[in-house]
């Protein structure tokens, strides 16, 4: 039977029906096989069949086709009907078809097509080495590698497409004074752009700022305001080319910080008049609470310790922090020290920048204060080495 298909497999022009017709001799041969279980049927029968389907597959599929999808699909049709003794043709369809799923994926890859389905082809090859006993080749780790680049590249800038709508919606509903609907789409805005676009990002931040400002009652909303302005001047590090317009904000933002410090100065003093202390302003002011406290050391003791590490990698510094002030750090995921890259580990400095910038604290408590200053201090000595 196997040979018989063998033999219709040579008679077809179309390439498909020729691939059915192989795979349907596997089939036969590994049927074959279960019926007939000596050694002596296998070697010489079996053994001659295998090398004609090589020596088939060479000539009537190998040397004719150029579209390599086909080929896969056909080498996985004949793989799939393999008894496992067959291990030259397992070996030869095996090979083929690493190829082959390498090829498609570099071909993905080249034309930025459907890049999951790159990805998908990648983990085949590796699954299909496993199988064939064959050694991993680096290119297939760094072609995987690149793919999941550009599938995270892609992904990245249709986020950012879609922020960059929002934000137009956003900035008619501010400039029409719906300040509450504004502050809705700028906050989606600022979730959407967060890591993907570093000038969206930082003009959410500054609108959020304006709208706190203009329609905010509470004390925390002034709060609120402060630190989205701050978030604004750290976001902006990250942009190399400000237009004129981000230029304006950056000159603005300096004006909006001035005021929002001395307003809640004067609030904070107002309360601390009003009621001896600031054990009522807890319940509705939570941000105001010192961002350090309980700690395990003095400010004094961790101040000392953060000198030390002016002349050491940043990574350092990262897990020192991360493991002094645990809470106020768990969002922060730290890049590899291997292999980030600058781009990343700026970020990283950029996030912690954002937490501790003195900007942020409450400039009555000088004790955490001067700590504030000391860490942000650190971390714009390690900015200017990325």
């Amino acid at each position: 039977m196997a040979e018989a298909h063998l033999d219709l497999s040579t008679k077809f022009y179309e390439h498909d029906v020729k691939g059915k017709h192989m795979a349907k001799a596997c089939e036969s041969m590994t049927q074959a096989m279960k019926n007939h279980r000596t050694e002596e049927f296998f070697q010489n029968v079996i053994g001659d069949l295998q090398l004609r389907v090589i020596n088939l597959i060479q000539k009537s599929l190998i040397d004719k086709i150029d579209d390599q999808e086909l080929l896969c699909t056909i080498y996985e049709m004949i793989f799939q009907r393999m008894h496992p003794k067959m291990r030259k043709l397992i070996r030869f369809i095996g090979s083929e078809l690493h190829s082959v799923y390498y090829k498609l994926a570099c071909e993905i890859c080249d034309k930025n097509k459907n890049l999951e389905e790159g990805l998908k082809y990648l983990a085949q090859c590796k699954s299909i080495a496993r199988k064939i006993g064959l050694q991993e080749v680096e290119l297939i780790h760094i072609k995987y590698n690149e793919i999941k680049k550009q599938k995270k590249m892609k992904e990245k800038h249709k986020v950012a497409e879609e922020a960059r709508k929002t934000i137009q919606e956003a900035d008619q509903l501010f400039n029409s004074e719906q300040f509450l609907e504004a502050l809705k789409a700028y906050k989606l805005t600022l979730k959407l752009a967060r890591d993907k676009d570093p000038e969206i990002e930082a003009r959410c931040h500054f609108k959020i700022a304006k709208v706190l400002t203009k329609r905010g009652k509470r004390q925390s909303d002034l709060e609120q305001a402060r630190n989205h302005i701050v978030d604004f001047q750290i976001q902006c590090q990250m942009i190399k080319t400000k237009d004129k317009t981000l230029q304006q904000m950056l000159f603005d933002a300096v004006q909006i910080l001035q005021q929002l410090q001395a307003n809640l100065r004067c609030t904070y003093r107002a309360y601390q008049q009003q009621k001896g202390s600031l054990n009522s302003v807890k319940k509705d002011h939570k941000e105001q609470e010192p961002l350090f406290k309980p700690l395990k050391q003095s400010p004094k003791v961790i101040i000392e310790q953060l000198h030390q590490f002016s002349s050491k990698p940043v990574f350092e510094l990262f897990q020192y922090i991360k493991a002094t002030f645990k809470v106020k750090t768990e969002d922060i995921v730290l890049p590899d020290s291997k292999t980030a890259e600058n781009s990343k580990i700026r970020k990283t400095i950029l996030k912690f920048i954002s937490i501790f910038h003195p900007d942020k604290q409450n400039q009555d408590d000088r004790e955490f204060f001067s700590l504030a200053e000391e860490i942000t201090k650190q971390f714009n000595q390690q900015l200017k080495l990325y």
